[in-house]
């Protein structure tokens, strides 16, 4: 199928996940949040390192493991010197790697988690001045597998109202298409919507 202009948008967080954990100072299920620095440990030729979080309510700390018990020698200079610093690009990384997350088996908060829609054409956030047209096609991918409600990521990138999403989709004028097992979506705009459009 033929469409008339294809968008390639991408989607990702502007902050580290925040991770929902038992806090044993505060006694009850807390956030934790990304200190952005990181705790170094050498014993011998044997090198550990974590990255800090801490509860948003109390400060108690609690680490994820990145490196346990590596040799000294496996890990680069660079590498180390960035952790030693407290690089906090690197420290973001680490916070919005999901297998990481995952490898240390942290909860991720999916419901607070703040993002932004990029157009890797220009490689900057989407502008409001898109005048999308029928017969657009809008491919938006997904690396980080973030968890969103569909109708709010079309909203933003539309500047409708979720509930304007929703009855252009009713009426066919939106169709969303998700690629399973894949977390990227294709949006095709079937009808006329910049009459709608808010800002």
């Amino acid at each position: 199928m033929s469409y008339l202009r294809i968008f390639n948008f991408m989607l990702t967080p502007m902050e580290s996940y925040t991770i929902t954990r038992n806090c044993s100072v505060c006694g009850c299920k807390s956030d934790y949040i990304n200190t952005n620095n990181f705790r170094i440990n050498a014993n011998g030729n044997l090198i550990d390192v974590w990255l800090i979080y801490q509860c948003n309510k109390c400060k108690h700390t609690y680490n994820l493991t990145i490196f346990e018990r590596m040799k000294a020698k496996n890990l680069s200079p660079e590498l180390y010197s960035r952790f030693m610093e407290n690089d906090k690009e690197l420290a973001l990384k680490y916070g919005t790697d999901k297998s990481f997350m995952l490898s240390n088996k942290a909860d991720i908060n999916w419901n607070d988690i703040r993002y932004q829609i990029w157009d890797t054409e220009t490689q900057k956030p989407i502008e409001n001045t898109i005048a999308f047209q029928p017969g657009d096609l809008i491919q938006l991918s997904n690396p980080y597998g973030l968890k969103f409600r569909t109708d709010k990521i079309l909203a933003d990138i539309l500047h409708l109202s979720r509930q304007q999403v929703k009855r252009l989709e009713k009426t066919g004028d939106v169709e969303i298409m998700k690629k399973h097992p894949s977390p990227d979506i294709d949006i095709i705009l079937r009808g006329e919507i910049s009459f709608q459009q808010t800002g």
